[in-house]
């Protein structure tokens, strides 16, 4: 008999093993899927007993069992009364043939297997999230029951983990000198940049700061190393890498500085050097971008277009041609090359995975990078700012019809982000006392903006299935894979590719995260507020925009097609 995960997976049916709160959007659609398929839950337990932990597939079940028991939160606000019943007696089996399953069975089950749980061969949903149930388990458990070979093989093998969670693995990696020398065995440019950069300098300050701290020598050591590496590869700095390199060296010489290392000093002009190249990298970038795309002469064309819908349309959208059919695609639709440069990780300082490849990354970089230019060019002429703006409106009424939420007020917020731009049109550019708070407040609020736009467009989707609570709606939520809704409507490839700018992949934990860093004011800092910022974020929110417009567009095409006929 087929395991319960192949089912799930062969059915495509997606039920996160993680138990969350009522409100989160993950809750109601687990509630649906049970709902819908009842040949499978209706007799779970008798089809799928779970009597102890011999492999990844009871695991799985087990995790299952504790999902479903948490389950009996929605129970009181079930819609349909007949299926009351049902969920009651489902939660509180799972709850008691969970308990069957001991801790100490769980915990024996991950030192004897973890292997497995962390073979990146899991490449599906369940894997994922199988890693993620399991590292909360160790941590949980990591100065008992959990066997030191796990957080040794954890360090040596995954040790990006451990970063990501230092906070919760700190006391197991102090008591155990070991684990840290498996995560930096040297503290080379290249190891160090192996896993998350900046949040590594950032955990060797904290340790080095801590009264006490047993590792406090072996980062000395390490800061030697690192700082001799760096000095020595600015000599492969040069005008094609420097704005990614720039990064690396900003990151180190705020270290030091933090630390009170003398070595700031000396570390401050191979810094200085690399920024200067950095900002005429930039400038040589800016000019060929201007030599490949005519953005005046694009504009011109662009200006001359009849239909005010087609002009918005195109800021973000491009003709193609799919199946013999002419179709309006995201600019932001963009599959990664299908060879992978053997060099690509060697030649980057940057986070990549086999998807976000540095040529990706680089690529979808370079993509808003001239799609913002056109905005910009756009926002220079009075007439076509205002053209861009009514069209903003327009289009926003028109989705705020479709969808019958004029009580969202969405049109009033379009409104508001269109003040906002004209401040910061009409202010002395030059000014940058003035011109960053007014930048910080356009970028803020359009990422702001986005978040509101997608949850509202979301909650109309699923209205049929689920509730979405505004405050549990996140990005995150919004912009996994696993939202079916919206990978129907803007399609996977252009889903990661918003994720990738608004906040971070999963698990990598690759991009450029705007949403968050303007938030938490992280990662970024005053010298990016500028008005192109907010123009590629503008640009962004635009692409939102259209997608949702295109997706009421085709729906009323398809209803006039069957009226027609």
């Amino acid at each position: 008999m087929k395991s319960i995960r192949a089912i799930l997976k062969q059915r495509d049916i997606y039920i996160s093993l993680h138990c969350y709160e009522l409100e989160n959007w993950s809750t109601g659609l687990t509630v649906k899927y049970i709902v819908e398929n009842q040949d499978i839950f209706g007799h779970f337990f008798a089809q799928y007993p779970l009597t102890r932990l011999d492999s990844i597939d009871d695991y799985f079940l087990y995790l299952l069992y504790l999902k479903i028991a948490s389950l009996h939160i929605v129970i009181p606000h079930l819609v349909q009364e007949e299926d009351k019943p049902f969920f009651e007696q489902l939660s509180k089996q799972a709850k008691e043939k969970s308990a069957e399953i001991t801790i100490g069975s769980v915990i024996r089950f991950i030192n004897a297997n973890y292997k497995e749980v962390f073979d990146k061969k899991q490449t599906d949903y369940t894997g994922h999230e199988l890693r993620e149930i399991t590292l909360d388990y160790i941590q949980q458990y990591s100065m008992g029951s959990i066997d030191k070979s796990v957080l040794v093989y954890l360090c040596d093998y995954y040790g990006y983990l451990i970063i990501d969670r230092f906070d919760k693995f700190e006391k197991s990696v102090e008591n155990n000198p070991e684990l840290f020398e498996l995560l930096y065995p040297s503290g080379h440019l290249k190891e160090v940049d192996g896993f998350r950069f900046s949040e590594t300098l950032q955990i060797w300050a904290h340790l080095l700061e801590k009264k006490g701290s047993l590792l406090k020598q072996k980062i000395e050591a390490r800061i030697d190393t690192l700082v001799q590496d760096a000095m020595e590869h600015e000599k492969s700095v040069s005008l094609g890498n420097a704005m990614q390199e720039e990064f690396i060296y900003e990151d180190i010489y705020e270290f030091l500085q933090r630390i009170k290392s003398p070595k700031a000093y000396g570390f401050e002009a191979v810094v200085q050097r690399v920024r200067a190249l950095s900002a005429n990298a930039f400038s040589e970038t800016a000019h060929t971008i201007g030599r490949e795309i005519p953005i005046e002469e694009i504009f011109q064309k662009w200006k001359g277009l009849e239909h005010w819908e087609y002009r918005l349309i195109l800021l973000t959208h491009q003709n193609v041609e799919e199946n013999g059919k002419k179709i309006l695609k995201s600019s932001l639709d963009i599959k990664p090359p299908d060879k992978l440069d053997v060099f690509e990780r060697a030649r980057s300082n940057i986070k990549t995975d086999d998807y976000f490849t540095f040529t990706h990354q680089l690529s979808l970089s370079r993509k808003v990078l001239c799609c913002a230019c056109m905005i910009e060019r756009i926002m220079a002429d009075i007439e076509t700012l205002q053209d861009y703006c009514s069209m903003l409106i327009s289009a926003t009424a028109f989705i705020e019809k479709q969808m019958n939420v004029a009580y969202e007020h969405l049109t009033e917020d379009f409104q508001l982000l269109i003040n906002m731009i004209s401040l910061i049109n009409g202010s002395n550019k030059s000014n940058e006392k003035v011109m960053q708070p007014l930048c910080y407040s356009a970028a803020m609020y359009s990422c702001a903006l986005s978040e509101k736009l997608m949850r509202v467009f979301y909650s109309y989707l699923a209205r049929n299935d689920t509730y979405i609570p505004a405050s549990k709606a996140t990005l995150g939520d919004m912009l996994k894979l696993e939202n079916h809704y919206f990978k129907e409507v803007f399609g996977e490839d252009h889903l990661k590719s918003l994720a990738f700018f608004y906040i971070q992949t999963s698990p990598e934990k690759i991009g450029s995260n705007y949403r968050n860093a303007l938030a938490h004011w992280t990662s970024i800092s005053s010298k990016d507020m500028t008005p192109f910022f907010v123009e590629e974020l503008l640009w962004l929110l635009t692409d939102v925009l259209n997608t949702i417009v295109l997706y009421f567009d085709k729906q009323q095409n398809s209803v006039e097609e069957e009226d027609d006929a």
